[in-house]
């Protein structure tokens, strides 16, 4: 396939020379020293864009450490129901309360800033070891004053068992 000269050659002709555009002639200078010059086409430097050169906005600042305050939010929430088991809730609330507090302290120090988190999860930590404790003592004054009939070294039938708790019941 000819082209007429000084025309286009058609699009299907991939081997076909194409014009290329103008060179620039020489780079443009940066506007500031130590500022790289910007290319044509391009926008200037602070028309909108951050700065070239320097970290972006609050890079230097530290992020907050909330995991603690959440930590001790978890284990409180999870204590009360873990409270029915007695030594559970003592357990859960004691690491949550002293996760708490430690939690407390960061906010405190400006480290962290769930300050009312780690307050909710000290307080539902205390509620936790408080009734962890209750529990444990009514298990133990109940297992101590029904142990007589509780026993498993003593065989008892149905009729004495029943028999064995009622004078208990009655004397106490």
């Amino acid at each position: 396939m000819s082209t007429p000269t000084g025309s286009e050659p058609p699009p299907d002709d991939f081997w076909a020379k194409r014009p290329q555009p103008p060179a620039p002639s020489q780079p443009p200078a940066a506007s500031e020293p130590g500022r790289p010059a910007t290319p044509a086409g391009y926008p200037q430097p602070g028309g909108g864009y951050p700065t070239p050169g320097g970290p972006p906005p609050g890079w230097g600042q530290r992020m907050p450490r909330n995991g603690l305050g959440i930590a001790a939010l978890v284990l409180g929430i999870l204590a009360i129901p873990a409270a029915l088991s007695g030594a559970g809730g003592v357990i859960l609330g004691t690491v949550g309360l002293i996760l708490g507090i430690v939690a407390i302290n960061r906010a405190r120090r400006g480290e962290a800033t769930n300050r009312g988190v780690a307050v909710a999860g000290t307080v539902l930590s205390v509620i936790g070891v408080l009734l962890g404790i209750l529990v444990t003592v009514l298990w133990a004054v109940f297992i101590n004053k029904y142990w007589e009939c509780l026993d498993p070294d003593n065989p008892m039938t149905r009729s004495q068992r029943e028999a064995c708790f009622d004078r208990v019941d009655q004397s106490g």
